[in-house]
């Protein structure tokens, strides 16, 4: 059985605050690139991921995705994530039960969808004890 939509929006939406709030605070920098690597920093100059000795390698174009999907977007993405898990429960709950419709298609909700399912799937899978 799987979730509901609504359950996937708002689970991820909860997850996306949890990952930000865990993570050292931003906006995170691409910060300074040598031989194709570079480091990222929080505001404070604080490395958030480097390359060197004990980390792995994390190249330049990386390194700028890393920066700019930093916790600074986190309540943004997630208030959008509650947005659209908001419409859709009403949707379910006032206009297709009582007139009896089925889910209509939203591009914007459908995106939501999918960046929900990602960013859940993008966790470990919790092993059973």
């Amino acid at each position: 059985m799987s979730e509901s939509p609504v359950s996937v929006l708002r689970d991820a939406a909860t997850l996306i605050r949890r990952l930000a709030a865990e993570a050292t605070p931003g906006p995170w920098r691409a910060g300074i690139e040598i031989q194709g690597a570079a480091d990222v920093t929080g505001p404070g100059g604080e490395k958030v991921c480097q390359d060197g000795i004990d980390w792995p390698v994390v190249t330049v174009p990386n390194a700028r995705w890393i920066a700019a999907m930093g916790p600074q977007l986190a309540d943004h993405i997630a208030a959008w994530l509650d947005h659209e898990a908001a419409a859709l429960d009403e949707w379910i709950n006032v206009y297709a039960l009582q007139r009896g419709l089925g889910e209509r298609s939203n591009p914007a909700r459908d995106n939501a969808l999918a960046l929900a399912k990602a960013v859940l799937a993008s966790q470990p899978v919790p092993t059973k004890e």
